[in-house]
């Protein structure tokens, strides 16, 4: 597999997305911020280049999964305090989609997730929001919300279904975090998609 045929595309995107987080304040407008995101194109800035070429087969691993190729970064683009985890999918129609941790802005990250989803459920024919329980569309809605973050390991409820436009899927820990008592959801709506807790609020 060539790797810089997968990352270098979806380092771009993350470039993409890191400039738009820059230009939307905080708070953002859930509306305003989705049409920011289905308008601003990739800029020549956003292109990864020549060092990007040279190193990112040394410094990023792609992984293989059913939904597509995973690519995990760490970017310190947009957040001051700390570095950024993103996680990038490269899917089979040759799209792109990628993703941040939503502790970094809770504002934004929910819309960056759902347009995310929106392009994978469109490479893989899924439905949205039924296709939400499927367990491949499942777990890579929660690669690109968690990167892989191993205290943040759910599946949807057994006998939980999504139906509805807006509405959410209650959650259980496959490996019961530190706080146990905590009640967790998937969350959407027309222009969000996230994981909610009463603890953390979006995480």
């Amino acid at each position: 597999m060539n790797q810089n045929h997968v990352i270098l595309p979806l380092l771009r995107e993350v470039r993409r997305v890191e400039r738009l987080a820059r230009h939307l304040a905080e708070p953002v407008d859930p509306a305003e911020a989705w049409v920011a995101f289905h308008t601003f194109t990739p800029e020549s800035k956003d292109a990864p280049g020549w060092l990007d070429r040279l190193m990112a087969p040394a410094t990023h691993r792609v992984r293989r999964e059913p939904y597509g190729d995973v690519v995990r970064f760490e970017r310190d683009g947009f957040f001051i305090t700390g570095r950024v985890p993103f996680t990038g999918i490269a899917l089979p129609d040759g799209g792109s989609v990628v993703a941040f941790r939503a502790m970094v802005r809770k504002d934004l990250a929910p819309v960056v997730l759902r347009f995310a989803a929106e392009r994978l459920w469109a490479a893989h024919g899924w439905r949205f929001p039924e296709d939400l329980t499927h367990p491949m569309a499942f777990a890579a809605v929660l690669e690109l919300a968690f990167a892989g973050d191993y205290q943040c390991r759910y599946r949807p409820t057994p006998g939980a279904a999504a139906r509805e436009t807006e509405g959410y899927l209650p959650l259980e820990a496959i490996a019961p975090p530190y706080w146990r008592d905590d009640n967790v959801q998937l969350r959407w709506g027309p222009k969000s998609l996230g994981f909610y807790s009463d603890r953390f609020g979006w995480f």
